[in-house]
């Protein structure tokens, strides 16, 4: 029964770094997602031309590109960890 023992203790380490990984993306996209919107102006904030704006922003799209990380992360420290 120890190999079960030591495959059990890999997979829980392995859920709680995928569960961190996506943490950490999660904070990133977060981060970079609010400083592309702080620099545009505030005239016509809230309307559709801010996410039409927002996706010439390399800063903006690469923050999105961190949140579908954060995701797959989620998903892969879910579905190991359940």
């Amino acid at each position: 029964m120890i190999i079960a023992d030591e495959a059990r203790s890999f997979t829980g380490g392995l859920v709680v770094a995928y569960a961190l990984a996506g943490a950490a993306c999660w904070a990133t996209a977060s981060v970079l997602q609010q400083r592309a919107a702080a620099s545009e102006p505030d005239t016509g904030s809230l309307g559709p031309s801010l996410i039409v704006r927002l996706a010439h922003h390399r800063t903006w799209l690469v923050g999105n590109g961190a949140d579908g990380a954060a995701y797959l992360f989620q998903f892969l420290a879910l579905r190991r960890g359940s």
